[in-house]
C-alpha cells in the first residue's frame, strides 16, 4: 500500500515553485515589531493603509474602486468584479 503522507524531510526536499504568489497577512504583527519601518525606514503596511503605503491608489482608482477603505474590503470587491483588470 502506498503511503499518502510525506514526512517533514520529504516535504522540504520536494519543494516546487511553478507560479509566483503573494501572501497578504492582516494581523499587523510586522508593523508592531518594526514601528519605525524596515531597515531603510519604509513603513510596513497594515490592511488599513496597504493601498497608500504600496502606492496602489492610482491604479485602483483608475479602475473605478474606492481606495479609502480597508484593503480586505477592497480586495473582496476586486475579486468579484467582472470588469476588474487589476
Amino acid at each position: 500500500m502506498e503511503e499518502l503522507e510525506y514526512s517533514q524531510t520529504q516535504e522540504i526536499q520536494d519543494i516546487q515553485v511553478s507560479k509566483p504568489h503573494v501572501v497578504i497577512l492582516g494581523a499587523g504583527a510586522s508593523r508592531a515589531a518594526l514601528p519605525q519601518g524596515d531597515c531603510v525606514g519604509n513603513l510596513l503596511p497594515v490592511m488599513d493603509d496597504l493601498v497608500e503605503i504600496c502606492r496602489l491608489d492610482g491604479i485602483l482608482a483608475s479602475a473605478g474602486f474606492d481606495t479609502k477603505r480597508n484593503f480586505e474590503e477592497l480586495y473582496s470587491e476586486i475579486s468579484i468584479s467582472p470588469n476588474s483588470t487589476v
